[in-house]
C-alpha cells in the first residue's frame, strides 16, 4: 500500500515539475534575481568569483546542482529538475530517520507525507530556491548521527553526517547556524553515549575536513576578496550593510509589533496546514517527553542494541535549538524593523522556518509513538488485558485516520483546482485557495501523473511476474532514452524561439528585441551588459550570449556602488558595453552624475519603459588613468 502511495506522489511531483517547471519559462523573483544569474555567470566566466553578479558572494551548493542540470545545454530550461533531487533526499532521509526511531509503518509514512505536504515544497519544485535542499541535508545529517549511535562503533556514518552538514552550510547563509547546531547536537549525543573516546584524533580530523570541504570554497572566496567570509561585511572593504540592531529587528523575536504572532500563526496555517499547527502546539510536551527519555532512558531502539537516551538527546537539542534559530532568523518578519511585509504574505516566513517545522513534526511523532508504545506495555501487564488493548487499537486507528485526512487535505489543497464550497476556516485562509498555476496546469498535471502511475504499475507487474524479464525493461529503457532526447530537443527549440517574446510581455517592456537589434548594428558578439532592476536574468539571453551585470538595492546592501570612482572601476574591469535603465534617473543609483553621463555614454535606444546606453570605453580608460578619485568633481 505504501509503495503505491509514494509511487503516486512521485509521479505527481515529476508531472508537476515537467508541466509547471520545465515546460514554462521561470518567473519566480529569486530565480530571476540571483539563482539563475549566478549559474549564468559561472558558465560565462568559468569561475565562482563573478563580481558582475549582484549576489556573487552567496554560497552556491544548491546552484551547483542547477549547473549540472543546465551546463550541457544551450538554455536553462532543465533548471527545475534540481529541486527534485532535494525533495527525494528530504523524503528518503525523513523515512529513514523515522524508521530508525521505531515509528510504526503507517504512522511513519503519514508523517513523512506531511513533511512534503505543504505549499513551500511544491512551490519550490518548479523554481530554483534552495530551502528543500537545506531541509533534506539537515534531516539526513540527523539520521546519520542517530544511526551511528544505534548501529555500531564505526565512523562511517559520522563521515556522512558531517559531510551532509558541510553541504548544508554551503547552501545559504541562514543554514550555517543550523549546520553548527546539528554538529553540536551530534557531538553531544556521542558524549552522552560515552563513546567519545572511541573516536581517534585522526577520525576527528577527517570529520572536520569533510565538514569544511563542501562549503569552505564559498567562504574562502569571500575572505580572499573582501577580508571577511560572510556578508554584509563589505564588497570593497567597508561596511555598507545592515547593522546588527536593525537586522535583529527583522526577526520574529526582535520585531516590536505584537501583531506578528497572529500573522505568523496565519502564515503557518495557510502555507502548511493543521498537521504542522498541531505539531507546534504539542511541541512543549514532546520536548518534555524527549528530555525524560534522555534522562531516564525510556525504551530501546528498533534493534534493541543500544540505549535510546543519546538519540533522544540529539533530537532534543536539535529541535529546541532549531526553534530558537527560527525565532532569530533575519528577515522572517519584514525587510526592516518597521514593516511586516514578509510575515503578512507568509511565504518567506514559512520557508525560512522549514527546517524547524520539519524537525518539529518528526519530534512530535517520536513523542506520540512513544506514548502509544508505553501505553501498550502497561496495558499488557494490567488486569483488563485484551479489552483495554482493543479499545487502544480503535483509538489508534481513529487517530491515524484523522492524521491521514488532515495530511491528504494539506496536500490536495495545493494540487487541485479551486473548489467553490468550503472557502473559510478558523484562521481566515481559504481551504482551497485559488492558485493561478493550479487553475492553469492542475488538470494536465493530474492526467500526466495518472499515465505515469499506470505505466509504472504495468511495468512492475511484468517485472515481478517474470514476463519479459529481459526484453520489457530494456525496451522501456531504450524507448525512454529516445523520448527524453527528443523532448529535450523540442523544449530547447521552443525555449530559444519564445524567450524574448515571453519576457518582453512578462517584464512589461520590449527591451530584448531592441537590444538584439542594437547588438547586430554595433557588431557586438558577446556584449557585457549592466542592468538595473532585480529580475534581470532575461537580459542574459536564451543562450547566455550576454555577460550580465546587475545593479539593484537589497535590505543588506542599499547601494552597490558607493561612489563614482567605484562605478568607473567596475565599467573598466568588466568591459561593460551596454547599460539598460528604466529611466534616466537610475544613473544616480550607479553613482554617476548627470554631467558625466553624456561624457561616458551615448543613448542608443529610447522608449517610455527603458533606455539603452552604450559606453565609451576610451573615455572610461582616460578617466581611470588620470584620477579615479577626482571623477565626481
Amino acid at each position: 500500500m505504501t509503495y503505491f502511495l509514494w509511487l503516486a506522489i512521485a509521479c505527481l511531483a515529476v508531472s508537476w515539475v515537467l508541466v509547471r517547471g520545465v515546460n514554462e519559462f521561470p518567473t519566480n523573483w529569486d530565480t530571476l534575481s540571483y539563482h539563475l544569474p549566478m549559474v549564468e555567470a559561472w558558465i560565462s566566466e568559468g569561475s565562482i568569483y563573478t563580481p558582475r553578479n549582484m549576489k556573487w558572494f552567496f554560497p552556491g551548493n544548491s546552484e551547483v546542482l542547477i549547473l549540472w542540470c543546465v551546463g550541457l545545454f544551450s538554455g536553462d530550461f532543465l533548471a527545475p529538475i534540481e529541486n527534485l533531487i532535494g525533495a527525494s533526499l528530504l523524503v528518503c532521509s525523513s523515512l529513514s530517520l523515522l524508521k530508525m526511531l521505531n515509528i510504526s509503518g503507517l504512522f511513519r509514512h503519514l508523517v513523512c507525507f506531511a513533511v512534503v505536504a505543504n505549499d513551500v515544497v511544491w512551490h519550490q519544485l518548479v523554481d530554483s530556491k534552495n530551502d528543500i535542499a537545506a531541509v533534506g541535508l539537515a534531516i539526513a545529517a540527523l539520521h546519520f548521527f542517530c544511526v551511528h549511535l544505534t548501529a555500531g562503533d564505526g565512523a562511517n556514518y559520522l563521515v556522512l553526517a558531517f559531510a551532509s552538514l558541510g553541504l548544508l552550510a554551503g547552501v545559504k547563509y541562514y543554514a550555517v547556524p543550523y549546520a553548527v547546531l546539528f554538529a553540536f547536537a551530534g557531538v553531544f549525543g556521542i558524549v552522552v553515549s560515552r563513546r567519545l573516546d572511541r573516536i581517534s584524533w585522526k577520525q576527528w580530523a577527517l570529520l572536520v575536513a569533510v565538514f569544511f570541504a563542501p562549503s569552505c570554497c564559498w567562504y574562502l572566496r569571500n575572505f580572499v576578496v573582501t577580508g571577511f567570509p560572510l556578508f554584509p561585511q563589505s564588497l570593497i572593504g567597508q561596511d555598507r550593510g545592515t547593522d546588527d540592531a536593525s537586522l535583529f529587528a527583522t526577526t520574529i523575536l526582535g520585531h516590536g509589533n505584537t501583531e506578528k504572532w497572529f500573522l505568523l500563526a496565519q502564515a503557518i496555517w495557510g502555507l502548511t496546514g493543521p498537521v504542522h499547527v498541531v505539531a507546534l502546539v504539542a511541541l512543549p510536551a514532546s520536548l518534555a517527553r524527549l528530555a525524560i527519555g534522555g534522562v531516564v532512558g525510556f525504551g530501546e531502539n528498533a534493534n534493541g542494541v543500544r540505549d535510546m537516551r543519546s538519540v533522544y538527546c540529539i533530537l532534543l537539542v536539535a529541535a529546541a535549538g532549531s526553534v530558537l534559530l527560527y525565532l532569530v532568523t533575519p528577515f522572517a518578519i519584514g525587510s526592516n524593523g518597521t514593516n511586516m511585509v514578509f510575515v503578512s504574505h507568509g511565504y518567506v516566513t514559512v520557508r525560512l522556518g522549514l527546517i524547524c517545522l520539519t524537525l518539529v513534526l518528526i519530534v512530535v511523532s517520536v513523542a506520540f509513538e512513544g506514548v502509544f508504545r508505553s501505553a501498550r506495555c502497561m496495558e499488557i501487564r494490567g488486569d483488563r488485558g485484551m479489552g483495554v488493548l482493543q479499545c487502544h487499537s480503535i483509538r489508534s486507528i481513529f487517530a491515524l485516520l484523522i492524521l491521514a485526512i488532515a495530511t491528504a487535505w494539506q496536500f490536495l489543497r495545493r494540487m487541485i483546482p479551486s473548489v467553490d464550497p468550503l472557502q473559510v476556516n478558523p484562521m481566515g485562509v481559504n481551504l482551497f485557495p485559488e492558485d493561478p498555476a493550479i487553475q492553469k496546469y492542475g488538470i494536465a498535471t493530474w492526467v500526466i501523473a495518472t499515465v505515469y502511475f499506470l505505466g509504472f504499475v504495468v511495468v512492475s507487474l511484468f517485472w515481478h511476474r517474470g514476463r519479459g524479464r529481459v526484453t520489457c525493461p530494456r525496451f522501456v529503457l531504450a524507448g525512454g532514452i529516445v523520448a527524453v532526447c527528443v523532448a529535450v530537443g523540442v523544449r530547447s527549440a521552443i525555449w530559444h524561439q519564445g524567450f524574448d517574446t515571453f519576457y518582453g510581455r512578462f517584464l512589461g517592456m520590449d527591451a530584448l528585441p531592441a537590444l538584439k537589434m542594437l547588438e547586430q548594428r554595433k557588431g557586438l558578439h558577446r556584449p557585457s551588459i549592466l542592468v538595473t532592476g532585480q529580475r534581470s536574468y532575461p537580459f542574459a539571453g536564451s543562450d547566455r550570449h550576454r555577460q550580465l551585470g546587475q545593479c539593484y538595492s537589497m535590505p543588506a546592501l542599499k547601494r552597490r556602488f558607493e561612489g563614482t570612482a567605484e562605478t568607473i572601476r567596475f565599467f573598466r574591469q568588466q568591459r561593460t558595453d551596454l547599460v539598460v535603465l528604466r529611466n534616466s534617473a537610475e544613473w544616480e543609483s550607479l553613482s554617476i552624475s548627470p554631467d558625466l553621463v553624456s561624457k561616458i555614454s551615448k543613448l542608443e535606444v529610447t522608449n517610455e519603459r527603458f533606455l539603452i546606453y552604450s559606453l565609451r570605453q576610451d573615455v572610461i580608460e582616460d578617466l581611470f588613468a588620470t584620477s579615479v578619485q577626482d571623477i565626481g568633481r
